[in-house]
């Protein structure tokens, strides 16, 4: 799984994620390489009701 979330600042954090075992920070251009070029099995939106900022996580 990989995500892509707001810190409290509104910058945005990239990790790619072994759900119960790693969550390992990676680079904006690593995750949109891994977003652009695999198959995604699910995306999944996450809400923050107090901040405009688009926050998903995918899976591969």
């Amino acid at each position: 799984m990989y995500s892509a979330t707001a810190n409290k600042s509104g910058r945005m954090q990239y990790h790619k994620v072994n759900p119960g075992i790693s969550k390992e920070r990676i680079s904006r251009t690593e995750f949109i390489e891994v977003f652009n070029t695999s198959t995604i099995l699910a995306i999944r939106p996450l809400q923050e009701k107090s901040s405009p900022v688009f926050q998903l996580e995918f899976f591969i």
